[in-house]
């Protein structure tokens, strides 16, 4: 289930100083959780801080800055994270690591989350609720394959209207802040979804601003033919570092001038407004 590439470059063996983290996964346990670090790596300001800001006596991204520095190893967080061994979430990783940030930073992956509801059958309209969040859920439909653009700006929810007590539609609406740099991207998914049009290397306009891709976390299932994941399956990064895409499964890491998407299943997705 190897992606295809227009251009291979070279497989490394150890990562360039701009490039990826290659971090050991012995048992093929913690795969989830390598990930989800290189997922956070390719965001700047997660960098800049962990190396010149005051972590004091955080045990957690003190752990997470010597991973970024070189160590080679992601095991010991897993009990400083709490997360159980074997097949685990990398939304909540990412979510946990987040939480320990300081404002400033969180500010800078959060957007506006509002809530609009309206009964179609009595016109009954309800005050939006509006909330930060570091992360936009997009839930893939069952019944054929949307363009990301959609799938982020059609999301709604079931809601019941307080006269008819009747199931209506909940719109999601989301606004870009004064301090939003990063968009994270949640894609929830009982199966595999081709995302159509997922350009790798264009500009997405979307949510009052413009954005690129920077990082993405693929789920490798367990019924690949070519290689043997175990019942779990495997999760893999793919990174953007200068000019170059980075595909890392755990210590291995291949190198290519593009990204191609198509056909992958996708569980994560991090954009940078440009």
């Amino acid at each position: 289930m190897t992606p295809e590439s227009d251009v291979k470059v070279k497989k490394l063996r150890k990562p360039p100083t701009s490039g990826p983290l290659l971090l050991e996964n012995r048992d093929n346990s913690i795969c989830y959780l390598n990930s989800a670090l290189n997922l956070l790596y390719a965001i700047k300001q997660i960098r800049h801080y962990l190396e010149t800001g005051d972590l004091k006596s955080d045990v957690i991204l003190k752990e997470i800055k010597s991973i970024f520095n070189g160590k080679r190893s992601a095991r010991k967080l897993v009990n400083l994270l709490n997360m159980r061994h074997g097949a685990q979430s990398c939304h909540e990783v990412v979510k946990k690591i987040v939480q320990l940030l300081p404002p400033d930073i969180q500010r800078s992956l959060s957007l506006q989350h509002q809530k609009m509801t309206r009964c179609e059958k009595c016109g009954e309209k309800l005050l939006p609720r509006k909330k930060m969040v570091q992360s936009v859920e997009i839930l893939l439909p069952e019944d054929k394959p949307h363009t990301l653009t959609k799938l982020l700006t059609n999301q709604s929810t079931p809601r019941s209207c307080t006269k008819y007590q009747e199931v209506q539609e909940v719109f999601d609406v989301y606004r870009v802040t004064v301090d939003s740099k990063i968009m994270v991207v949640n894609v929830l998914q009982s199966d595999p979804m081709e995302i159509k049009n997922l350009d790798t290397d264009g500009v997405m306009e979307v949510f009052g601003g413009r954005w690129v891709l920077r990082a993405a976390i693929i789920y490798l299932p367990d019924t690949n033919r070519k290689y043997d994941y175990g019942e779990n399956g495997h999760s893999i990064s793919w990174t953007k570092h200068g000019q170059k895409w980075y595909r890392v499964s755990d210590e291995e890491s291949e190198e290519f001038e593009k990204f191609d998407a198509r056909r992958l299943d996708v569980e994560m997705l991090v954009f940078e407004r440009v």
